[in-house]
């Protein structure tokens, strides 16, 4: 369960393992639990923006 809390952007796991898979990386293998997400920025001199894959 992906939610948004007042303190950023947040994971709950509640599987005893999820696998999270992206095109471009390996698998990734979680436990259960809660995690925070953090959103990968890119600088151009014209801005800073979030990247979305």
């Amino acid at each position: 369960m992906l939610f948004e809390a007042d303190q950023g952007l947040f994971l709950n796991v509640t599987q005893s393992v999820a696998t999270l898979v992206h095109q471009e990386h390996g698998p990734i293998e979680l436990q259960a639990g809660y995690y925070q997400v953090w959103r990968q920025r890119e600088y151009t001199p014209a801005e800073i923006r979030v990247v979305r894959d």
